[in-house]
């Protein structure tokens, strides 16, 4: 029988929620060097504010209130300008002779580099860096898990609960899969469902009545492509999350053509009925971004606190949800799993404490409608988090400039690892730090969605007195927690809401466009000098859209959530500066 537009665009809609919700496990991002006490001479660190002193063969910092001036291998070279002082660059490269190093600052508080640090004989001084400002994340034992199991069940486990009777996936898998994830099969998982290769983002499991079902997995969001290769753990920044997800009465009309069995009637019942409540908030406004802040919230308020239970009618208003302005979203981006090996705090802002696997649980709780359901799927993630935590970043797959890049190293030591940490070959440091959203100054809704009642202090309160909250909680905090920057360069957009498009305008914020689209989503087509995807610059946004572009492609920084505001730390860098850090990144 032909299937009509309208059913298959319902069927699509069905499909697009499903490979939305998995978006919840977005949460996940880090920041800087361990400070608690000072990393080997080698190693950049951050002094006390007004700290100076000589190095070995390094000249004198400038005086207090002077111009920042500092001698690097008999060559003056100006200061970036202090508290009451004139100067040149911030940070000079590396000099020659018995001074070497980079010099950063003077020897006072008001003469030298906002971030006083320095190596190679050079004079540390300056007032403090943006780490002076931020709050350590304590660190949390973790139940021990076996990563292989973890992975086995990542890719076997029907933990979502609720998914497609086998039966009818030959019928929605035209309309399975949402653009910009891709069909193929996850490699090493021998899969077969009607004849074909089940794709790497659904598993087969069977549920409680025995019956095989196509469950969503956790790549949906957690595995993206680079180079046009699929890399597990890299957040996928492609898939288009824009369709309005909760038309899904035409498609289960369709499908009861096929007569389903009651147990397969049963299935599809739950779980389109599931996707109908949840739709309307993970609606995003761009593609690439993630819905994660707004599913999470509808999770919770819609679940009853001590049994799980679900409702279709929700318990208690989610603020997040209520007081956005109309027609806005709070949008996000899913982050590299493999951060997670460093980090001590889940989230963009750093609130998920303790031990962390059921916190990654709630990401996938479509279906997890009772305490005994939750906990036979907990007797698994404690291995899922293993994994998690074992991913790790992969290499930089082109050409590096390696001289460039060890000027971007010392560069890197000096203005930014303060909050990102030192990697290899130096000793590796990564300090958990919170940043205030007054300091940092980027997009705040995020970091509000988890800290103030106008937000959504609700789901701190309901989780941490819910059995998730058993065995971790929440700890809300306004700001963000820097990451760590292992594999960065495969992570374009960047910032929490993924509102800038390449690490050459993340350090120059005066270059970032305020409306622009990626050329395409060809993970080929990378620009290897700004880190980043092809972008144009658009002269309106998405209340006006230009002539033959789509609304969804526009990224429009002047929406809610959107904002493509503050870290502007790169800004008093230079050209050459920022194209040896950038170069320095893709050793990373």
């Amino acid at each position: 029988m032909p299937v009509s537009y309208r059913s298959r665009h319902a069927l699509d809609s069905v499909l697009v929620l499903c490979i939305c919700v998995a978006a919840i496990a977005a949460w996940i991002t880090g920041c800087g060097p361990d400070l608690a006490s000072p990393p080997p001479d080698d190693v950049m660190w951050q002094p006390p504010p007004g700290f100076g002193q000589v190095g070995a063969g390094g000249g004198s910092g400038a005086p207090s209130n002077g111009a920042g001036a500092q001698n690097v291998a008999g060559t003056g070279n100006g200061g970036f300008p202090g508290l009451n002082g004139a100067g040149g660059n911030p940070w000079i490269p590396p000099g020659g002779g018995a001074a070497g190093g980079v010099v950063v600052g003077g020897g006072a508080p008001n003469g030298g580099a906002p971030f006083g640090t320095s190596t190679g004989g050079a004079v540390d001084g300056g007032y403090p860096g943006p780490w002076e400002t931020g709050i350590p994340v304590p660190g949390s034992p973790q139940k021990p898990g076996d990563p292989a199991a973890g992975f086995e069940y990542l890719a076997n486990g029907g933990y979502f609960g609720c998914g497609i009777p086998e039966r009818f996936f030959g019928l929605v898998s035209p309309f399975a899969t949402l653009p910009g994830i891709s069909t193929e099969s996850l490699p090493g998982r021998n899969v077969l469902v009607n004849g074909a290769p089940l794709p790497y983002t659904w598993n087969r499991a069977k549920n409680a009545d025995g019956l095989d079902v196509i469950y969503m997995n956790c790549l949906q969001c957690h595995a993206g492509k680079f180079n046009g290769k699929l890399i597990i753990g890299l957040g996928n920044a492609d898939a288009d999350w824009t369709a309005n997800l909760g038309n899904m009465a035409p498609a289960a009309n369709l499908l009861n053509l096929l007569l389903p069995t009651p147990d397969e009637q049963k299935e599809f019942d739950k779980f389109i009925g599931r996707l109908k409540v949840i739709g309307g908030p993970a609606v995003m406004k761009t593609v690439g971004t993630n819905p994660a802040e707004m599913l999470a919230t509808t999770f919770v308020s819609h679940r009853d606190r001590d049994t799980l239970a679900w409702s279709d009618t929700p318990f208690f208003k989610i603020p997040a949800l209520e007081n956005s302005p109309a027609g806005t979203t709070i949008t996000s981006k899913t982050p590299p799993w493999w951060r997670m090996s460093k980090k001590n705090g889940q989230f963009y802002n750093g609130m998920g404490r303790g031990d962390h696997r059921r916190s990654e649980m709630l990401a996938g709780s479509l279906c997890t409608d009772s305490v005994p359901q939750a906990e036979a799927i907990d007797a698994h993630f404690n291995d899922v988090a293993a994994y998690i935590t074992n991913v790790k970043a992969p290499q930089y797959p082109f050409a590096i400039n390696q001289q460039l890049a060890d000027q971007g190293r010392d560069l890197f030591a000096a203005a930014c690892a303060g909050c990102h940490g030192a990697y290899a070959p130096d000793p590796v440091t990564y300090p958990n730090l919170l940043i205030p959203i007054e300091e940092v100054q980027t997009d705040p809704a995020v970091a509000l969605g988890g800290t103030s009642k106008e937000y959504g202090s609700d789901l701190v309160d309901w989780y941490n007195n819910s059995w998730y909250g058993q065995v971790g909680h929440y700890v809300p905090f306004k700001g963000y927690v820097s990451p760590p920057l292992d594999g960065v360069w495969a992570t374009a957009p960047y910032l929490h809401n993924g509102s800038v498009p390449d690490i050459a305008t993340l350090l120059d914020s005066t270059k970032r466009p305020k409306y622009w689209r990626r050329v395409d989503h060809d993970t080929t087509h990378y620009d290897q000098a700004a880190l980043g995807f092809p972008w144009v610059a658009l002269q309106s946004g998405q209340s006006s859209p230009p002539l033959g572009v789509a609304v969804k492609d526009i990224y429009d920084t002047e929406q809610f959530s959107h904002f493509n505001t503050g870290h502007t730390y790169g800004d008093s860098l230079t050209g050459d500066q920022r194209s040896a850090i950038i170069e320095y990144l893709k050793t990373l």
